[in-house]
């Protein structure tokens, strides 16, 4: 009998701390709005609004692992949510597009042209941007990692509440760049140019 009322005992405290679900409805708000001027807007929005799908072809490239696209001509695709880890995008120009919440890890941007690309929640590990133009790139709550930049344009980029870490960023020209809120450990930054960053 005492266990029992030890049992009922601790049912009944555990429901006097745990709200009903109704009450807990009631105090939660039946939408949140988030404004665009918030960082986080660009993540959500990044990450509802994928506008490829997996073996897709846009000009002369399908969009699956290992894709080669060496030279592709995409200048202002949206190609976010794309799938290409292990790609060749060497020498592509891909300028004023998108590669939103995309998988590009291990994959060849050598010398390609990202002008203006957003690369809002991507994670390029391993992957290889050495003397690609990324000039006014959005890079918020991208994370790079073991990335290669070495020589890369990133004027004017925004990696606002992102991340390069373990990266190669030698010679690149960080000029204007916002690395505000963002996390940049182990980056081999020898030589690159930061004037005017925030």
């Amino acid at each position: 009998m005492r266990t029992r009322l030890t049992l009922l005992a601790l049912v009944a405290a555990a429901a006097a701390v745990v709200p009903s679900a109704s009450a807990a409805a009631a105090t939660q708000p039946a939408t949140i709005s988030v404004p665009p001027t918030n960082p986080y807007w660009l993540l959500l929005y990044a990450t509802t609004s994928r506008s490829i799908t997996f073996g897709q072809t846009i000009g002369s490239c399908t969009f699956v692992p290992e894709a080669s696209c060496v030279g592709a001509k995409l200048a202002g695709q949206s190609l976010t949510g794309a799938f290409v880890p292990f790609g060749d995008f060497a020498g592509a120009d891909l300028a004023g597009g998108s590669l939103a919440d995309s998988t590009i890890a291990h994959t060849n941007f050598r010398g390609a042209d990202l002008t203006g690309v957003s690369l809002v929640s991507t994670t390029p590990v391993a992957a290889d941007f050495s003397g690609a133009v990324l000039r006014r790139t959005t890079l918020t709550f991208s994370a790079f990692s073991l990335a290669n930049l070495r020589g890369a344009d990133l004027r004017s980029a925004d990696l606002n509440f992102g991340a390069i870490v373990g990266s190669n960023l030698r010679g690149a020209d960080l000029r204007g760049m916002n690395i505000s809120d963002s996390d940049v450990n182990g980056t081999d930054m020898t030589g690159a140019d930061l004037r005017g960053a925030n």
